[in-house]
């Protein structure tokens, strides 16, 4: 149940961080897309200014050779097809002018008019006005034209005027104007340039920032639950081991005291048969208490125990007067120095566990060479958590097995006690199940074991 209900939360963890990561890509992704996708438009947009901008060009030269041609045309025939012509440039020219000034294109978008662009347009020299005075005297003379014929332009200066326009300045200016909306273009795509330099290393730095932050600890997640799940598994064949060997080596003991009783009887000593039964109970007491431990860590690993009001105070003399008929308990002085709520919130049957454990221990290990034995009982709340410390001068564990004090079937004094050797291992894992944690502490005269778990 507590495997199956980490790796769904494994699961879970590393499925949102993946979303994270995909999703975090995909903007970036986006991003470069937007700003490619409308540089591309505003290429468009830019190629089609300059394009019109260089037709002016074009234009106002041919409306000035158009004009000299309609001038000294030999037939009227002639003459009326320059002047279609004219009138077409013409028209084509004032729609450019249009456009190049105001940024109003064709398609309903408009195009941002570089500020000096506009300058030469509106500013001093006014690009404006001489292009619309240069189309309207285009148009006059085509007016003159249609509406009084050759001989009427021949009797005028406008053709005289237009050429001189052409010649003197327009050609020039216009071709400043070209340059401009280059210069307006060229000047987008180095800012297009820098920008979408600037989305790639924002992609790279998320790429950087998801291997640090994301996929990294994925890994670790990983890499921790493998160890953890090899770590269960060596502690599971550990356990399968000493508990068949330990089941087993009772029950062997009480069979082989059973035949040799039975033989016993038949030879009539029964004070041999009652050694033999003797032996046979202290084996089976020694078996319950494993049975019992096994149970205690099953039922602790297997059931869900719900958070309550528990008195500190309270279960400490509880417990400690449920420990009453260990020996040498009534030689041992039991110091209390509570200082934590009278009431605190958390998993009463988890936290008795862990108390009535390490309480046990600091009685079954008291050293009764020693003229006082004490266990000293220390409870605070600090920072958010509940610490407890429980310290007695008894025989303490040898410095050879501090490494392995909460490991399965571990027992530093096997003469002093026959237990299962699984206490210590079940207190840490009560504590974990608080999620807290537990350390032991060797001390120079005794034992002191501190575990903490926050407060909720």
């Amino acid at each position: 149940m507590e495997i199956a209900s980490r790796a769904s939360a494994l699961k879970r963890k590393l499925t949102i961080r993946y979303v994270i990561a995909l999703t975090l890509i995909g903007c970036a992704l986006l991003g470069s897309y937007f700003v490619l996708f409308t540089q591309l438009k505003q290429s468009e947009k830019d190629a089609y200014i300059i394009n019109i901008s260089g037709m002016q060009r074009m234009l106002s030269q041919r409306i000035a050779l158009f004009s000299r041609e309609i001038y000294h045309a030999e037939t009227e025939a002639d003459a009326a097809l320059l002047a279609k012509k004219m009138r077409k440039v013409t028209n084509r020219m004032v729609e450019n002018h249009a456009i190049l000034t105001t940024g109003d294109l064709d398609d309903d978008t408009t195009y941002d008019l570089d500020p000096q662009i506009v300058d030469i347009y509106f500013g001093e020299r006014n690009m404006d006005v001489r292009v619309r005075s240069y189309t309207d005297l285009a148009q006059k003379f085509l007016n003159t034209y249609e509406t009084a014929g050759q001989d009427a332009v021949r009797n005028t200066d406008t053709m005289e005027r237009i050429v001189s326009i052409a010649r003197n300045g327009l050609l020039a200016d216009l071709d400043e104007i070209v340059s401009a909306y280059q210069a307006w273009a060229e000047m987008r795509v180095e800012r297009f340039e820098r920008l979408e330099l600037v989305i790639i290393c924002i992609a790279f730095l998320l790429l950087l920032l998801e291997v640090l932050l994301i996929f990294r600890p994925m890994v670790r997640s990983v890499v921790r639950s493998i160890s953890e799940l090899e770590l269960a598994n060596a502690e599971l064949m550990e356990f399968s081991y000493r508990i068949s060997h330990d089941l087993r080596a009772p029950i062997v003991s009480s069979l082989g005291l059973v035949r040799t009783s039975k033989n016993m009887l038949g030879d009539g000593k029964v004070d041999v048969v009652a050694k033999s039964l003797d032996h046979i109970e202290k084996s089976m007491i020694k078996l319950e208490g494993l049975i019992e431990d096994i149970l205690n860590l099953t039922k602790m690993k297997l059931s869900e125990i719900q958070h309550e009001a528990v008195h500190v105070n309270q279960m400490l003399q509880d417990c400690i007067e449920k420990l009453d008929n260990i020996e040498h308990f009534e030689d041992i002085d039991f110091e209390m120095d509570i200082d934590v709520a009278d009431t605190i919130i958390t998993k009463k049957t988890v936290l008795e566990q862990v108390f009535s454990n390490l309480l046990s221990n600091a009685i079954k290990y008291s050293d009764p060479e020693k003229e006082q034995s004490f266990i000293k009982v220390k409870a605070a709340t600090e920072n958010g958590y509940h610490v407890f410390r429980i310290e007695d001068n008894g025989l303490g564990i040898p410095e050879e097995f501090h490494g392995q004090v909460f490991g399965m079937f571990k027992r530093f004094h096997p003469r002093r006690s026959f237990g299962s050797g699984l206490g210590l291992y079940l207190v840490r894992q009560n504590v974990a199940g608080l999620g807290g944690d537990i350390r032991y502490i060797p001390l120079q005269d005794g034992t002191a074991f501190e575990f903490s778990f926050p407060e909720n």
